[in-house]
């Protein structure tokens, strides 16, 4: 070989790849059918992640006769980064059967095999190349993050260890094995390597912020609170780390507790009672016990009044002081630790480390949570049924509500209809809290998908009021609701049409109507047929007795519109179809198709 050959493989070897390409490219201006360094361009380009550039370069290098493991092996690796499996299988068995003496080919077909999604297969392979080479850390680490994804977490532990004792330079695999021992609780383990890790890279914002989780766990609340500002202004690109938001140390704590230590004002409603909604029914029968029902229950409803508490964004949690308050306050709080907006860390002895906007607006009038940041759910049995709490207080009527910034002119409309003057609104930005010197805050009357008899009768009564509705003037419709165009449509509508207009059904695009429109159609509706989803949450208006089929691919066992129609003395039933998988990635948004049966089963029950 060439001594510049020899050199632009010492620079490629030592990570100098401008070195080795200037040193390539002299040889190649010496000789452009030098195919040995068409083949190392071809490896440092693939350094460089430059997979489709890298496959020109090895295949210039075969062509001009190159035929060794490594070209073979760099040119299965840069296929397998372009998608392109089969040619990057062919080429790295070629490699393997040139040269099986050589680790590099293995461990490129270890990654190939995961993308091929064959796990047991890359462990050979990444093996395969360990015997061959047992210096080989990236081997190591492959099988780290292989036995990581699978939860094998005491082998991957140990396989991140060996490859760290072999490269103990490579700050990102110290982070990996932090944040996999945060997450088997060697808190303290955790905390040392996150700490070399954002040592070694300071300007590393997910360090920083991996970091802040075991410092906070291991109560260093102050080290926590700097980590997390730090690396979230790094994130943000933000010039300091107050410029991007607020990290406050609280504690989770119940409504009745806080309001027995500050003395605040607690007013039960109503008790917490079981549910007893009529048994869920589906077409076919037997899918109805794949739907998750549980043993619902109507949550205690209450309604408190604090002094200088803040109100968070999105979704309306309550700091009050060093309390931070979400049961009753936001949907299922057993899961606000893992999924809330705010909450980047929930220590295990109930402290959270919770991350806000920077700016805060104060409010000096009194003023109550209505919030409204959901889908169509939401807003018609989370936030509106709050105004029956408000309604049990003198004066609650007539407090301001605080709402989303950018609430729709739908849902305006909507408060509007229930009788809430629009000059009551206060909209709260995503971008602040709300400081509030008097603070109304109603609880919610959902659990899940579990909705009260009382939310589901109170926004019934107050739509349907003198004043609120208005009818569409055509009793006894018998209607089906398409989503021709959208996603989740009925993919065989155009068979079912004919059957559905032989029972009297009119087929109306409701896609686009505004909520109230689509009310005062369900309000004369004997018979209602629809795709689950938003416009279920609709049906508080349809008639008592009416028939109604929720359209829901094999597979989605959502149950909430049966809790909403069920109990309000509606016949409604799951006709269940099977999705078409090629016409979304997920499922919920897949077309369906419906057998003709189920539907004829459906109908048989039309009076």
């Amino acid at each position: 070989m060439p001594s510049d050959h020899e050199d632009a493989v010492l620079a490629l070897q030592e990570g100098r790849l401008d070195d080795a390409e200037a040193l390539c490219k002299a040889a190649l201006q010496r000789d452009a059918g030098d195919g040995a360094a068409a083949s190392l361009m071809g490896a440092l380009v693939l350094k460089r992640n430059q997979p489709e550039h890298a496959r020109e370069w090895l295949e210039r290098a075969r062509a001009a006769g190159q035929d060794d493991a490594m070209l073979h092996a760099n040119l299965g690796e840069a296929y397998r980064r372009l998608g392109r499996l089969d040619e990057a299988f062919n080429s790295l068995k070629q490699a393997i059967q040139t040269d099986g003496r050589h680790p590099v080919p293995f461990f490129n077909m270890g990654w190939l095999m995961r993308a091929l999604g064959n796990a047991r297969n890359a462990e050979h392979f990444f093996r395969s190349a360990l015997q061959l080479n047992p210096a080989m850390a990236g081997a190591h680490h492959a099988l780290a993050e292989l036995y990581r994804e699978e939860e094998h977490w005491r082998e991957a532990l140990v396989e991140y260890a060996q490859a760290l004792e072999l490269d103990p330079g490579n700050a990102l695999w110290r982070a990996r094995l932090g944040t996999l021992q945060l997450q088997c609780g060697a808190t303290r383990e955790a905390a040392n390597e996150l700490e070399r890790a954002a040592a070694e890279r300071p300007l590393e914002a997910n360090f920083l912020i991996d970091l802040a989780r075991a410092e906070f766990e291991l109560c260093r609340e102050a080290e926590a609170q700097s980590s997390l500002a730090r690396g979230q202004a790094l994130r943000a690109g933000a010039p300091s780390a107050e410029a991007s938001s607020r990290i406050i140390a609280a504690r989770y704590e119940t409504i009745q507790g806080w309001c027995e230590r500050t003395h605040s004002d607690y007013v039960k409603l109503s008790s917490q009672s079981p549910l007893s909604p009529p048994p869920l029914q589906a077409f076919p029968p037997q899918a109805a016990a794949n739907f998750t029902v549980g043993a619902p229950v109507a949550i205690e409803a209450f309604l408190i009044r604090a002094f200088g508490a803040e109100v968070l964004p999105r979704d309306f949690s309550v700091l009050a002081g060093r309390a931070f308050l979400v049961d009753g306050v936001v949907n299922v709080p057993h899961q606000y630790p893992f999924k809330g907006v705010h909450a980047h860390h929930s220590a295990d002895d109930g402290r959270v480390l919770l991350s806000l906007p920077a700016a805060r607006i104060e409010v000096e009038r009194p003023c109550a949570i209505l919030g409204g940041s959901g889908d169509h759910f939401a807003w018609m049995f989370e936030a509106l049924p709050r105004l029956w709490a408000l309604e049990q207080r003198p004066g609650g009527g007539e407090l301001a509500l605080i709402v989303p910034d950018g609430l729709s002119e739908e849902r305006r409309a909507l408060l509007q209809a229930m009788g809430v003057d629009p000059s009551r609104l206060v909209y709260l930005p995503d971008n602040s809290t709300l400081l509030a010197r008097e603070l109304h805050i109603p609880s919610l009357q959902t659990m899940g998908p579990w909705v009260s008899p009382v939310a589901l009768q109170f926004v019934r009564r107050k739509l349907m009021r003198p004043g609120g509705l208005r009818s569409a003037g055509h009793a006894r419709r018998r209607l089906y609701l398409t989503r021709r165009g959208l996603p989740a449509q009925l993919a065989n509508e155009p068979e079912l049409l004919p059957v559905l207009e032989k029972h009297g059904f009119e087929s109306i695009d409701a896609a686009g109507l505004p909520a109230l429109e689509v009310m005062a159609l369900l309000s004369e509706a004997e018979a209602l047929l629809a795709v689950d989803g938003d416009i279920m949450a609709n049906l508080p208006v349809a008639p008592q007795g009416a028939l109604v089929g929720a359209v829901v691919p094999n597979g989605v066992y959502d149950a909430r519109s049966y809790f909403v129609s069920a109990q309000l003395g509606q016949r409604f039933f799951y006709l269940v179809g099977e999705a078409v998988f090629g016409s979304s990635a997920s499922i919920e948004e897949c077309d369906i198709v419906l057998a003709p049966e189920r539907l004829e089963e459906f109908l048989a029950l039309l009076r």
